[in-house]
């Protein structure tokens, strides 16, 4: 809801529009006083938006740089350095190097909605099983490898026949509603 309600602002809006709006992405977090909620992580996901108005040339590379390094103080702060770190990393490797080109990366980017969505319920099934037994280095290292592979393929399953049929329904959807929006001659 808080990107629907935010992105044509981002895009369309005034510089001054665009900065309130980021603003809210960035500081709320400070604000929101509720540990572990989707709030405390907005700030995170505004350096994923910077990237973006950065690579669409949206807004200046220096004002992006200062809102991208006020994302990582924020979020630093609130959730943990590491994680900043990670973040603003990663926002910095999707930014230079986007023509990077490897197959499997590409697969693993079609189905990273369903590894969002299922990596969680996967990885804490696994985990739980795991943590029944004696906790050994080995078995500690083999749970985590089960647990990636498990849900690599959990998400290449459920985007198979979940989400690429979901995506094909909304566009044949989409063109039928778009015929019948058409005045008639």
């Amino acid at each position: 809801m808080l990107i629907g309600l935010s992105h044509r602002y981002l895009l369309a809006g005034s510089r001054k529009t665009k900065q309130v709006v980021l603003a809210g992405w960035i500081f709320v977090p400070l604000r929101a006083g509720i540990e572990g909620s989707v709030l405390s992580w907005t700030s995170l996901f505004a350096m994923g938006i910077l990237v973006y108005l950065w690579v669409a040339e949206k807004m200046q590379m220096r004002v992006i740089v200062i809102w991208l390094f006020c994302a990582f103080g924020v979020h630093g702060e609130v959730v943990g350095w590491k994680s900043a770190s990670v973040g603003l990393a990663t926002a910095l490797v999707v930014r230079f190097l986007p023509q990077m080109q490897c197959r499997r990366l590409v697969e693993v980017g079609l189905i990273s909605y369903s590894l969002y969505l299922l990596h969680v319920p996967v990885g804490v099934r696994v985990v739980n099983i795991t943590q029944r037994f004696e906790a050994h280095i080995l078995l500690r290292s083999g749970a985590i490898i089960i647990v990636l592979v498990l849900s690599l393929v959990a998400a290449a399953v459920f985007y198979r026949w979940v989400e690429k049929p979901s995506h094909a329904w909304a566009r044949r959807l989409r063109l039928r509603l778009g015929h019948q929006r058409r005045p008639s001659a």
